[in-house]
């Protein structure tokens, strides 16, 4: 069975964006965790919610054993939503770890593009 030794490592919006570009950029945030050492580790699994500690739904992305990060695009229609991410480990049976560190990150439509939100 997969212990969980994961530690959500870093949450950051992607920047540095050109006043050119502004208007084509779609928000994003990356995370990223340290790998699993189990011999039987099949996987992670990603949730994303905008209510923290509520995953009902399954995981937004299953990754490979030997990713550990992946950068989600955030929806650029809602603004001043903060997302809550979470990531788990599995293994070959299915077994799925407990829940890592909570994450969460705000994204605001004037920190990416002018008329990013709907109001």
């Amino acid at each position: 069975m997969v212990k969980l030794l994961l530690i959500l490592a870093a949450l950051w919006a992607i920047g540095g964006f050109s006043t050119e570009t502004l208007a084509q950029t779609v928000p994003q945030a990356t995370i990223s965790w340290r790998a699993n050492t189990e011999s039987d580790l099949a996987g992670y699994r990603v949730y994303q919610s905008t209510s923290p500690g509520s995953y009902a739904t399954g995981p937004m992305y299953l990754m490979q054993p030997t990713v550990i990060g992946v950068t989600v695009p955030l929806p650029r229609t809602r603004c001043s939503v903060r997302y809550y991410w979470v990531v788990t480990a599995f293994d070959f049976a299915g077994q799925e770890s407990g829940r890592s560190v909570e994450v969460s990150k705000t994204i605001t439509g004037t920190q990416y593009w002018t008329g990013a939100c709907r109001k």
